[in-house]
């Protein structure tokens, strides 16, 4: 986030004028909002916990462990929040917390706060306030707005400990407290929210969001937009100045701005603008439902499979509910957050199995990847492998994904051996896809060991199943060399988000350079097509798994690219189906060569304007 701590809002003045207030801010996430306003302050921050208390009474060990369990219990906390927001925004949202989690684990934080309790005798509050504040300036410090925001999270992490570690009496409020305790659905006014506390407020209690900070980057305004809840942020400090608690607020997220205490006209206005929408939602959810049950086709019958991404029971239960043809992607690495220790085989397979059944059952495969983590995405369980490889100046470019399975083999072997087992005991095809492939050599080292694995489930007496192996195209020398992997795996899957950041040099949370990971950027579009014709040459599927697969624009413009599958989140599947259907292939094909030899961003997307839906076909190639 880019602004200081919050600290408690200011009270409203005493003489704060009555009568209609309006404010003007950023739009953040849009929607209409007319509540009583809930004046809200954030949890404590480590800035604001005294590092400078009196030496504790008790001995260093005892606080030392203190410490360490409300790191411990923070991190948990934070990573079953990540497990509510992956089912209910996805696991991209869902990131922010594993990194908060992470941050509570990471040792230098760890060896400065025993450093602290040691030598200069704090307590552990002290020393989890001071530690924690201490790596927080260091970001904030730094030039990069990615690093800055960073720094917020750490307070956010180390303000959940802090919280652990205080007296029952003594515990800040969170959000889901405060609504909680009001008689009614409230729209939150602040200086800023933090993360944890947005993504924890319950939907059913908050009707929008107010800031007086922040702007559309901000982790804040990104959740409130992923959890659909009506935001406007960066209103000023006169929000705070002049809007007390109960006050009858009137947010249109998609206009920026907030209107306090609105006269009656005001009020019945956006209600009829409320009902509207609703009703427009209403007839857009009745018209999508005939889709729930079509295969994804082009208008002239071109199929084109369209899958979910989960990480989760419930994201695989939502994928059955909308009309998956199958999982696209299933990310694994999520099933595994909570552990200490990485699962035996027959543990993945439970799990696996569970993800099976919950589709109910699936139309399709259910293509499962290996873990894709690293210095970049750590987890608990995988500490005993990574605590082995030597400090990464820069983890998106190292030992991650596959590069770490063949690092680590019993990584790989034990997570085959679970897929091998689930595939054994059901009649549903399951593929397996490796992240980070950028050679051939990786592939063949990973088909090694899915044989082995094979072996290993006979050896139990089970009946082996073929499972297809495939690989992510998300670097540049996949698509480089993309003729040549084709041969030698079952399928293709672009995963669009790292592909735009690693051929864009781009770092994809860094806010300031948004703009060159635009999904429409020339050389994004030629990556794709370049894998999408290897595959075709080979006449194995290329899917895309990435976001821009769940825009209907930009899932048609990948169908013109030759992209054969779409895998999205599951609330977006029927859209996408609805979509494809208004458009001919031919004249897919016809734009997207046009967009992939745009000169810039702009002229691609002047192009894909072009793809107009019509009744009766397309006319704008």
């Amino acid at each position: 986030m880019d602004h200081p701590p919050a600290s408690e809002p200011t009270p409203p003045r005493a003489d704060a004028a009555h009568g209609p207030l309006t404010l003007r801010g950023v739009a953040a996430s849009r929607g209409l909002a007319l509540g009583p306003a809930l004046r809200f302050a954030r949890r404590t921050s480590s800035a604001a916990v005294s590092s400078t208390t009196a030496p504790s009474a008790s001995a260093p060990a005892e606080q030392q462990r203190r410490a360490r369990e409300a790191l411990a219990s923070a991190a948990a906390e934070l990573r079953a929040l990540a497990e509510q927001v992956t089912q209910r925004a996805g696991a991209e949202q869902a990131e922010i917390f594993e990194a908060q989690a992470m941050m509570l684990e990471d040792p230098t934080i760890l060896d400065r706060i025993d450093e602290l309790i040691a030598g200069q005798r704090l307590s552990a509050e002290a020393a989890v306030a001071q530690a924690s504040e201490e790596q927080a300036q260091e970001l904030a410090a730094l030039p990069d707005p990615l690093w800055q925001a960073r720094a917020a999270d750490v307070r956010d992490a180390a303000g959940r400990a802090l919280n652990a570690l205080a007296p029952a009496h003594a515990r800040q409020q969170t959000l889901a407290e405060a609504l909680a305790a009001q008689a009614g659905p409230v729209i939150v006014l602040a200086a800023d929210l933090a993360p944890s506390d947005t993504a924890s407020a319950p939907p059913e209690r908050l009707l929008g969001i107010a800031l007086a900070q922040g702007g559309t980057t901000s982790h804040a305004a990104i959740l409130a937009r992923a959890l659909g809840i009506p935001a406007v942020v960066g209103l000023g400090p006169t929000l705070l100045s002049d809007v007390a608690d109960g006050d009858t607020l009137a947010l249109d997220g998609g206009a920026g701005q907030v209107i306090a205490r609105p006269d009656a006209a005001t009020q019945a206005a956006l209600r009829q603008a409320q009902s509207s929408a609703q009703a427009g939602q209403a007839q857009e959810q009745a018209r999508l439902v005939v889709w729930l049950n079509r295969a994804g086709a082009t208008r002239d019958g071109a199929p084109i499979p369209i899958m979910a991404n989960a990480s989760s029971l419930a994201e695989a239960r939502a994928a059955a509910a909308m009309g998956a043809e199958g999982i696209g992607l299933l990310r694994t690495e999520f099933l595994f957050a909570s552990s200490d220790t990485l699962p035996d085989a027959e543990t993945q397979a439970r799990l696996y199995a569970e993800i099976i059944a919950a589709c109910d059952p699936p139309r399709g495969p259910i293509t499962i990847r290996t873990l894709d983590a690293g210095a970049d995405k750590p987890l608990p369980s995988l500490s005993a492998f990574t605590s082995q490889l030597p400090a990464e100046a820069n983890p998106a470019l190292g030992v991650r994904g596959v590069r770490l399975q063949l690092r680590f083999t019993e990584l790989l072997h034990t997570q085959l051996e679970g897929i091998a087992l689930a595939a054994a005991q059901t009649e549903t095809t399951i593929h397996v896809m490796l992240p980070m492939v950028t050679t051939v050599d990786e592939i063949e080292a990973a088909r090694q060991a899915l044989a082995e694995a094979q072996d290993r489930v006979a050896a139990r007496g089970l009946t082996p199943r073929h499972i297809a192996l495939g690989i992510m195209i998300e670097t540049p020398a996949a698509t480089l060399t993309a003729a040549t992997l084709a041969r030698h795996v079952a399928f293709f899957s672009v995963g669009a988000n790292d592909l735009a950041q690693y051929v864009m040099a781009s770092d994809r949370l860094h806010p300031d350079l948004a703009a060159l990971r635009a999904p429409t950027q020339p050389a994004v579009l030629r990556a794709i097509q370049q894998a999408a014709q290897a595959g075709a040459a080979r006449h194995i599927p290329v899917a895309v798994c990435g976001e821009m697969a769940g825009e209907p624009a930009l899932a048609a413009l990948l169908v013109g690219l030759g992209v054969t599958e779409l895998s999205m989140a599951p609330n977006r599947i029927p859209i996408v189906k609805e979509a494809l259907a208004s458009y001919r292939l031919a004249d897919l094909r016809a734009v997207a060569e046009r967009a992939a030899n745009a000169e810039t961003v702009a002229d691609a997307n002047r192009i894909l304007a072009d793809l107009t839906p019509l009744a009766d076909g397309f006319s704008g190639a």
